[in-house]
């Protein structure tokens, strides 16, 4: 099916007059445009001819239980077993960012800083020359907050919302170092948005497992718009009725919630934006309650949970006083491997739990003799959905048993036909290379959020690019297919030798053990 009968039809609406928080961009011919973001099934795909998982802040939240599991793999590992691992092309119009913009747009670093070691710190500046236009690394010895700091300025000139949506990570093996290129976790699952003028209203589902919905307005030169302006309302209201009446949701609220986590909600929009208001600008957040079945279609991962469990046992975790006790809350389950805890002292309360992001990209789960096998997309803006394994009690697997292997074989074969792939091939990471590279992060002093390689489990399958912005629908504001031209990160992704089955098979029974 051609990718544009996944969008809704464009009509033209009229420009808003350039507020406070607009900066001048050029005037558009695009006007109001609304896109529904299916899962993929909603369009019919064929296919044609993660790794790393070290996600900054996914993998390391907690660090004595990290420790642990640690020192459980080289256990079993040196035992010859293990079971214990870490949670691992239709082109977009082009848009042209005039020279003030896209340079304010890379001037965001200013606010926002460099993403470095999972924290952000404002570069300390440089001539522009550590890196190429194409985000090839020319000066290594330079450090991680210049180098990325300096990305962000050639990611503006691709496309001036680039810098707003992505994390620029500088990332090392025992071969070279180099520039990964993700998506930040908040802008992962967008399932719907519509376009008036320069300004996004974005949907995506809660990631605490809670059927919301939140909803966010994104500049195409400043990024987020927050809180949203009085200004905006009727553009925002008119997103919100097309939303609703793509999804045909009624009897919905609106919902803020304040700093104690506390959900005031209202059956009118004005009235909880009067609410909303009423609060410091930094604190504004909208979401829409929505009925569990939707939440469920458009989080895959909840198929694998009794839903109302889960948040009871989410519910008790932020109850705790420590990140400690909340972690302890989920032992012996899956929502050890499927969840983060975040620990805010200044916050009341100071514990808060989501999902983590490989789970947002979720496309197909299902258990099998104990062992619950997930599949998600890539967030690396590469061609690739990540096959991995995850036991109730010990988490991500190292290692698959020859059993677990032949349960995997299935799957894969469930998940071809759900999406109607054919012909698809294989990237796999073998333990011996993760391995290597675990001992060259030791070795070289390399921080693990700057490993080129996850220690888990983790088997690669190439999928069609249709696939990839139909799930990580974000791909849809912005020039994805200069992206793949122009940015070397993304351009290497997608010219990385795969594998045909009947050859990666041979590997993972290889890895192995009985």
């Amino acid at each position: 099916m051609n990718e544009s009968m996944c969008e809704s039809e464009r009509t033209q609406t009229t420009k808003i007059k350039p507020p406070s928080w607009k900066m001048a961009s050029p005037a558009t011919s695009e006007g109001k445009r609304a896109v529904d973001e299916g899962n993929g099934p909603s369009c019919d795909i064929s296919a044609t001819p993660r790794s790393d998982t070290s996600e900054t802040r996914d993998h390391y939240e907690y660090e004595a239980f990290e420790a642990t599991q640690q020192d459980k793999k080289q256990t079993l590992l040196g035992e010859g077993g293990g079971v214990f691992a870490e949670t691992p092309d239709p082109a977009t119009p082009a848009t042209t960012a005039p020279p003030a913009a896209a340079a304010a747009a890379a001037a965001g670093s200013a606010e926002n800083g460099a993403h470095v070691g999972g924290e952000f710190a404002v570069g300390s500046g440089n001539n522009g020359t550590l890196l190429t236009p194409r985000l090839e690394i020319v000066d290594e010895s330079a450090s991680a907050a210049d180098i990325t700091a300096e990305a962000r300025t050639h990611l503006a000139a691709v496309d001036p919302l680039l810098p707003h949506l992505m994390v620029v990570k500088v990332v090392k093996n025992e071969r070279r170092t180099f520039v990964n290129i993700r998506v930040k976790r908040e802008y992962l699952r967008l399932i719907f948005h519509q376009q008036h003028g320069d300004v996004f209203f974005c949907f995506f589902p809660d990631d605490t497992l809670e059927p919301f919905v939140k909803i966010i307005a994104l500049h195409k030169y400043n990024g987020e718009i927050k809180p949203i302006p009085p200004e905006l309302d009727a553009d925002l209201t008119t997103s919100i009725n097309a939303f609703k009446a793509h999804h045909q949701i009624s009897n919905e609220s609106y919902c803020f919630q304040t700093p104690s986590q506390e959900r005031i909600c209202a059956p009118a929009l004005s009235q909880t934006l009067t609410t909303i208001r009423t609060f410091p600008p930094h604190l504004y957040n909208l979401s829409m309650r929505v009925a569990s079945a939707m939440y469920r279609h458009k989080m895959p991962i909840t198929a694998a949970l009794d839903l109302p469990s889960a948040q009871r046992a989410i519910a008790a975790a932020r109850a705790r006083g420590s990140r400690h006790e909340a972690w302890h809350t989920f032992n012996g389950t899956l929502l050890k491997s499927l969840l983060q805890v975040n620990h805010t002292p200044d916050k009341v309360p100071p514990i808060t739990v989501e999902l983590r992001s490989y789970f947002l990209l979720t496309l197909f789960a299902v258990e099998r003799n104990g062992v619950l096998y997930e599949i998600h997309l890539s967030d690396k803006l590469e061609p690739f959905a990540i096959a991995c394994a995850i036991h109730p009690a010990h988490g991500l697997l190292v290692r698959l048993t020859r059993a677990q292997v032949e349960d995997l074989t299935a799957v894969l074969g469930e998940f071809k036909r759900k999406y109607q792939i054919v012909g698809e091939t294989y990237h796999y990471t073998t333990l011996e290379e993760r391995l290597k590279t675990d001992e060259f992060t030791r070795r070289a002093g390399v921080g693990v959020q700057s490993k080129a390689h996850s220690t888990d489990f983790h088997l690669k399958i190439r999928v069609p690019t249709l696939l990839c912005r139909n799930t990580l629908s974000i791909l849809h504001l912005v020039d994805f297919a200069r992206m793949r031209t122009d940015l070397e990160p993304i351009a290497y992704q997608y010219s990385r030798d795969t594998l045909a089955w009947d050859q990666v098979l041979p590997l993972l029974l290889q890895d192995a053990h009985q």
